[in-house]
């Protein structure tokens, strides 16, 4: 339902930003900017904490507002673009681009369409569905012989749910709005309007404790030294920063700690 019906952060994002002027949200990046940290995490909807590096993010995405393609990255790129390019060391085996603006098959949708909740929900469809989350649930589904259904991807329900106005998925700051409105009276009402909640790993947490000594073996600068696919300086910044912002930091570390036991497992010695 939530491809359909704008249950996304990002969607709630644009919904929203698509309702007032560009201007207008570029002065609020500078007034972000200025808050106080405190305030901005009572207004993130996620587990977790911002810290400094998702204020920064929160102000790059108002400040690229109407590019829609500028802001879906910002919601969806680990990595920047100068990020990588900082981080893979050239021996990396790379056979295409790394950053993220030439990456056009994960935005398939003509640039001239309109910067409002409806093409980023066509861009859902096309791409975050099939190629993310129906692949990862299929291979998890099957690996137990277990056959998944998704009744909300009937094709009449598609096609129905994509003729709706807007205003009908993403009202205010109600997500879902015509899911919700329909299930009155059927489900409680705990249920029908509670906030959604992101289903993520708790990677700060892990990261902080259990984790914590793999991670400074495994990235160190003789570990990372043995494959020379990560520059050293920028893994130890990430290391570093980790504190400031264990969210989207530790998203960082887990993505190179994950591919470097990958790498050393399957590849280094074939």
């Amino acid at each position: 339902a939530d491809e359909l019906l704008g249950g996304y952060i990002h969607h709630l994002a644009v919904a929203t930003l698509s309702r007032a002027p560009a201007p207008l949200w570029h002065a609020a990046g500078t007034v972000a900017r200025l808050l106080p940290q405190a305030l901005l995490e009572k207004a993130f909807p996620y587990p977790g904490t911002l810290g400094s590096e998702g204020k920064e993010k929160l102000v790059r995405l108002l400040s690229a507002w109407p590019d829609l393609r500028a802001v879906f990255r910002c919601f969806s790129q680990v990595f920047t673009g100068e990020e990588r390019r900082r981080l893979l060391a050239p021996d990396f085996p790379v056979t295409g681009p790394v950053s993220g603006p030439e990456l056009e098959a994960d935005w398939p949708l003509p640039r001239e369409a309109p910067a409002n909740l409806r093409t980023l929900i066509r861009r859902d469809l096309s791409v975050w569905l099939p190629h993310y989350l129906l692949l990862k649930e299929d291979r998890m589904a099957m690996a137990h012989g277990v056959e998944g259904r998704f009744p909300f991807l009937d094709y009449r329900l598609v096609e129905f749910c994509l003729s709706l106005p807007a205003a009908f998925k993403v009202r205010g700051l109600t997500t879902k709005w015509l899911l919700r409105e329909t299930m009155q009276g059927i489900v409680p009402e705990e249920v029908r309007t509670a906030r959604k909640r992101a289903f993520v790993v708790p990677v700060e947490h892990y990261l902080g404790r259990g984790l914590e000594r793999m991670l400074r073996e495994r990235l160190a600068p003789s570990a990372l030294a043995r494959h020379g696919l990560f520059r050293s300086s920028e893994v130890g910044s990430l290391l570093a920063n980790f504190p400031r912002s264990p969210l989207l930091y530790g998203k960082k570390l887990m993505l190179i700690l994950i591919f470097q036991i990958w790498y050393e497992k399957h590849m280094a010695h074939g």
